[in-house]
């Protein structure tokens, strides 16, 4: 049986701002590789996409950053680019996302026929399904983890810590809301 994927997404509303050594360090990773990411220009602007899907990001570079200024995600199975490059992305650097996903599997799309993802300064408002992302360390390397691999991560920060511990508490309450709306 194959992995639901992300047919589409609608784009709502996005703010990231990454810098641009940190760009070419992630299309440089193992995880890059398995996703088979690829780092172009396309005229002025820098174009991170994906060889396994039709995802991509479109990032205007802006001195030593790169504004994002296109997100793109379609056919990505299992949410791997999502996850692993977005989400990742908008965690580590404080981005604002605002997503309507369309998956393959009906039961994902959690508002009729889709399902709804806020990421707010880097956190993941709408826990309806419980993204985790990728982390992205912050080694001198830069690499990003895979989801589903075993290799190490590398210890958390006292910051990662404690998001780590605020997201769990936050599921927590969310599983029990859904408990108790379940039993009405």
């Amino acid at each position: 049986m194959s992995k639901p994927r992300i047919e589409n997404a609608e784009v709502v509303a996005f703010r990231l701002k990454v810098p641009l050594t940190d760009l070419e360090r992630l299309a440089q990773t193992a995880g890059a590789k398995k996703l088979a990411l690829s780092l172009e220009y396309d005229g002025a602007e820098l174009v991170l996409a994906s060889g396994l899907s039709d995802s991509s990001l479109r990032f205007r570079p802006i001195g030593t950053d790169a504004m994002l200024s296109e997100l793109a995600i379609a056919r990505d199975e299992g949410g791997a680019f999502l996850k692993s490059v977005v989400l990742a992305l908008a965690r580590k650097f404080r981005g604002d996302l605002h997503l309507r996903l369309v998956w393959s599997e009906v039961e994902r799309n959690t508002h009729g026929n889709w399902e709804e993802i806020k990421v707010s300064r880097g956190e993941i408002e709408d826990l309806a399904q419980p993204y985790a992302p990728a982390t992205v360390s912050s080694g001198p390397a830069g690499e990003q983890m895979d989801p589903g691999e075993p290799d190490p991560e590398p210890p958390l920060t006292e910051e990662e810590r404690e998001l780590s511990e605020l997201l769990s508490r936050a599921r927590a309450n969310w599983d029990e809301y859904q408990r108790l709306k379940a039993g009405k």
